[in-house]
């Protein structure tokens, strides 16, 4: 049987390959096609605003990646708790439910990552905005998600890309003990993955 993907999806898809103002319309049509597909834990939408912060993020502009962070992270807090595990069946006009598990575990593993992945762009984006106070409490919850999987330190790239911009807000808040810590756990992962990769 063939599969049908959304049209959300499909947009996303195809900004990419797009640039400027091309791509951020493309992302806006996804975003409202994502947001008429109406999945119960908003996991579309809540992906489509995460490319375009991403997208801002890549372009320096960091109060427009903040926003949509902000309201990706919103959506993606609201869906932890609403399981769409085993629900393949599309809504009337075609398409399937994404991400598509058949256990409701790595449902929720998954979307913690998920949620992980967004605090820590929005955390490094406030400390390009040298909000450091509120960067290093955002990075500290993105970190504590982490923790609390199954495999917190086979997070071999999100957990140190998070720790590391994690001490460099403590530092500018003069807590140096802490940003020590921070950036010693980051290096023992790195090396750890260099030692995987060998």
């Amino acid at each position: 049987m063939r599969t049908i993907m959304p049209q959300w999806y499909h947009l996303q898809q195809e900004a990419y390959g797009l640039k400027g103002d091309l791509k951020v319309q493309k992302l806006q049509a996804a975003l409202a096609a994502a947001q008429g597909f109406k999945q119960a834990d908003h996991y579309p939408e809540s992906e489509v605003l995460f490319t375009l912060a991403v997208y801002f993020s890549e372009q320096n502009k960091q109060d427009e990646a903040e926003k949509y962070l902000r309201e990706a992270i919103a959506l993606k807090q609201s869906g932890l708790a609403i399981s769409m595990a085993g629900k393949h069946n599309s809504p009337p006009e075609s398409g399937i439910y994404l991400p598509a598990y058949s256990e409701k575990e790595s449902e929720l593993a998954a979307k913690k990552h998920a949620l992980a992945n967004c605090q820590s762009w929005l955390g490094r984006t406030l400390l390009a905005e040298h909000k450091f106070g509120e960067a290093a409490l955002v990075l500290e919850q993105a970190i504590a998600l982490m923790d609390g999987s199954s495999k917190p330190d086979g997070e071999v790239i999100l957990l140190p890309d998070t720790l590391r911009p994690y001490a460099k807000a403590l530092r500018a808040l003069n807590r140096n003990s802490e940003a020590d810590k921070a950036d010693a756990r980051a290096a023992k992962i790195m090396a750890t993955r260099r030692l995987l990769l060998d």
